[in-house]
Parts: structure tokens; C-alpha cells; sequence
């Protein structure tokens, strides 16, 4: 008879390559570069205040996946093992809201079943601005599975500038808990997301990075070298990379405002 757990949730004990993962990614229909060279508008990402140019040539949106079930649940599946292939052991997951609640709540009960033990699982809001308070964290209070002291592996489905992540994991150690590992799907692996993490002690886990995702796509010719070769700019230098192309952002940032204008 097989597990009842199996018999509901997509679960599989093989490894997948970083390649077999890379083009799940690909082919989900959620990564698109422009080409700003060529005239194409740069992408505005979530900014943490108002006045933050936070632009590049390429989206990713990994949440998306959610209705994906042919690669969500074996991404996150992949995230279990990677975990515990690691060597590592959690208490529980925080989930970042938005796009890091579901997938936490999976990955903690790929991590229940796998290690046999209760894996609890929170999620934390509004951590875009700035760490906040133990009352950001959902499911912590009046809660007797939650201890001072639990280790917590925070969660979010993509990470680029890490912001979010270093404010989760500061938010969680500043309510007594344990964090010292980010975990996600795809991570940028930007110069500014690394500098971020090493100022707090933080260790990533990720299934992919950016530029491994970059490297299949090359090698599948999705976009022109010249396209992805700018996207890896942006990776060395995001600011580099928005000063070279301020004009196109300032094109992006008019269409916005003439969009907005006559709605």
C-alpha cells in the first residue's frame, strides 16, 4: 500500500539535475528578458521606499508556479532534499508573504514526512521596509508549538536584492528564535543580495541561481547572447547596470505615470 502522504502529494526520493530544474523554470512560461539595447523597457521591481529605482532587464515570477502543479510541487521537493542533503534540521519554516507562503507551508510537510517529525510553520508580513516586530510573524503567539529557541529556515519562493529574506531572518531572531539559513527556488545571486546576507550571517539555500538558469537558456538559444550577457551585468552591479541604463528607466518611469494618468 502506498503512504497516504505519496497518495496526495507529488513526492519523489530521486535528485533532480540542475538542468532538469533549469528548464522546469524555463519552460513554465515565467522568465522573460527584454532587450534594452534594442529599445525594449526595463522591468520595475518591488521597491522598499518611495524614490527607489529598483529596475532590470529580466522578471522572474517563480510564485506563479502555484498553478503549475507539473513543476511546483517537484521544485519544492527538490528543496527538501537539498535540505537535507545539507545536513541540516529545522523546527519549523517561515513563509514571506507573498510569494513565500505556499511553498513554505509545502516544504514543511515535505520535511515532516521525510524526517518523521513535526516540521511548525509561520509565515511573516510586511517585511519589505524594514525587520519588524514579533507581531509580524503569523502563528507564533498563543501557540504552545512554538518555543523560544526553535530553529527557523526562512522562506521565499525567489530571492533578488535579499532584503526581505535578511529582514525575515532579523525579525525572527529579534523574537528569540534561531535563523541562520534563507532558503528559496531561484536566487539572483547578485553582488548586493551576497553583501546583504554576509552582514547578518546569513547562509542561502537555493535549488537554482540566475546565472545557472541564464547558462540553459543560452545553451537552448532562448534569447540573444547580447540579452542575457546584459541581464549578467545587472547581476555584477545592479546600480552599475541602472546607471548605464537610466534613460530607458526614465522611459519606463513616464509610460507609468502617462498609464496611470488615464486610467
Amino acid at each position: 500500500m502506498p503512504d497516504i502522504f505519496e497518495a496526495v502529494v507529488p513526492f519523489s526520493r530521486e535528485r533532480m539535475s540542475t538542468e532538469q530544474m533549469c528548464r522546469m523554470i524555463l519552460d513554465s512560461g515565467q522568465v522573460e528578458l527584454r532587450d534594452i539595447a534594442a529599445g525594449e523597457l526595463p522591468f520595475e521591481y518591488s521597491a522598499s521606499k518611495p524614490g527607489d529605482l529598483r529596475f532590470g532587464p529580466g522578471y522572474i515570477l517563480i510564485k506563479a508556479l502555484v498553478g503549475q502543479d507539473e513543476g511546483f510541487f517537484p521544485l519544492v521537493n527538490q528543496l527538501a532534499w537539498r535540505i537535507v542533503d545539507a545536513g541540516l534540521q529545522f523546527d519549523a519554516i517561515c513563509g514571506n508573504v507573498s510569494g513565500g507562503m505556499i511553498p513554505g507551508y509545502l516544504l514543511k510537510l515535505y520535511l515532516t514526512y521525510i524526517w518523521r517529525k513535526p516540521v511548525r510553520y509561520i509565515y511573516a508580513r510586511e517585511m519589505r521596509k524594514a525587520h519588524g516586530s514579533r507581531e509580524m510573524l503569523v502563528g507564533v503567539d498563543n501557540n504552545p508549538s512554538i518555543q523560544d529557541g526553535m530553529v527557523f529556515g526562512d522562506l521565499e519562493e525567489l530571492v533578488n536584492n535579499a532584503q526581505t529574506t535578511c529582514n525575515a531572518a532579523l525579525t525572527l531572531r529579534a523574537a528569540g528564535f534561531r535563523c541562520e539559513h534563507a532558503l528559496t527556488i531561484l536566487d539572483y545571486d547578485n553582488v548586493d543580495a551576497r553583501a546583504r546576507r554576509a552582514d547578518i550571517g546569513l547562509t542561502q539555500i537555493s535549488l537554482v541561481t540566475l546565472p545557472e538558469l541564464l547558462a540553459r537558456a543560452r545553451e537552448v538559444r532562448r534569447w540573444p547572447d547580447e540579452v542575457i550577457d546584459d541581464y549578467l551585468s545587472y547581476l555584477d552591479g545592479p546600480a552599475a547596470w541602472r546607471e548605464r541604463n537610466m534613460d530607458a528607466i526614465q522611459r519606463a518611469i513616464q509610460e507609468k505615470e502617462q498609464e496611470a494618468h488615464h486610467a
